[in-house]
């Protein structure tokens, strides 16, 4: 992994758990989750995993939950409960652009 990838992490993980924001708690502390399904058009990841499509996961939510609870423990149950990680990754694009953006105005 390259200071590139370590710098993207850092900023996904700043965000805290995806699932927690969306379920109205306060995100709980995340690890990554390397996205495991294919992104649509963006990049077919079912061979390939990398640095930069990863979601920002709590223990529980990643990998010590039950099933529909921890991805790992069924990733359709997951996907059912919470929403697919495509579009949870779209949602942490969006999230980093809208922090980033308030920075630029505070910065300003």
């Amino acid at each position: 992994m390259n200071d590139a990838d370590r710098a993207w992490q850092n900023q996904v993980l700043e965000l805290g758990c995806i699932v927690c924001h969306r379920e109205g708690t306060d995100p709980a502390k995340a690890e990554i989750h390397h996205i495991r399904r294919g992104l649509g058009d963006l990049v077919d990841l079912s061979r390939v995993r990398d640095n930069y499509h990863i979601l920002p996961l709590c223990p529980i939510h990643h990998r010590l939950g039950d099933c529909g609870t921890a991805i790992h423990a069924g990733i359709r149950e997951w996907e059912e409960a919470h929403a697919n990680e495509e579009y949870l990754f779209l949602e942490v694009l969006e999230l980093i652009r809208d922090k980033q953006n308030d920075f630029n105005i505070i910065g300003n």
